[in-house]
């Protein structure tokens, strides 16, 4: 029972340092989707599904993008299209 208690305490610690650790960052920018650093945030679930929501009404990217279309092929033997590629 001691081991189960002194393990649940270690545990408890390292989530409180690793919260500690946790940056304070803009979560509302579109870089930090682009480029995020750190997958934490401090946003509420609220928050967060309301941000979730807004994405669709997004119009333009913050990059250019290329739309590429890809094909997985499964055969046992050379693939007929290789030369294409």
């Amino acid at each position: 029972m001691a081991r189960i208690i002194i393990r649940l305490a270690a545990s408890s610690h390292i989530d409180l340092k690793a919260a500690k650790k946790a940056k304070i960052r803009d979560c509302w920018s579109v870089d930090g989707f682009v480029r995020a650093e750190d997958v934490r945030h401090g946003l509420s679930d609220e928050e967060l599904f309301w941000r979730a929501s807004m994405v669709p009404m997004k119009e333009d990217y913050p990059y250019d993008r290329v739309l590429k279309v890809a094909f997985m092929f499964m055969t046992r033997g050379p693939l007929p299209m290789l030369p294409l590629w």
